[in-house]
């Protein structure tokens, strides 16, 4: 089974499950969401376990690897709003330090090199 078929067989499982159940709506629509993945998964996350060996899954569940491998590019997305308010939020940081000699004057000269560079470096990029 290829990879990119996933969400259809995904979505033909949760559309199967949404019929049967026409008649009777006591289970809420996440449950029959969930209830596709793990029939559809399954012996997707029972074959990636062989794989690697047994030490990769006291850090990692099978699970999480099959979801990760099914997705593609446009399944996943950077928050750049968020990166941004960081980024922003150390920017001030910086000057604020920068403006106050007191905590300047305080940090040996290379340790406070270590801290601005970096940020320095990839406002130039």
């Amino acid at each position: 089974m290829d990879r990119l078929l996933y969400p259809l067989y995904l979505q033909s499982k949760y559309d199967e499950l949404k019929k049967a159940e026409k008649g009777n709506r006591q289970q809420p629509k996440v449950h029959k969401y969930v209830a596709a993945c793990e029939q559809v998964m399954t012996p997707v996350h029972e074959a990636v376990v062989s794989l690697h060996p047994a030490r990769v899954w006291d850090d990692l569940r099978p699970q999480f690897y099959a979801t990760f491998w099914s997705l593609t590019m446009y399944d996943l997305a950077v928050p750049h709003a968020a990166y941004e308010r960081e980024v922003n939020k150390l920017k001030a940081q910086i000057k604020a330090i920068e403006e106050n000699l007191e905590i300047v004057s305080s940090f040996p000269p290379l340790m406070l090199m270590s801290r601005v560079t970096p940020l320095t470096f990839y406002n130039e990029s």
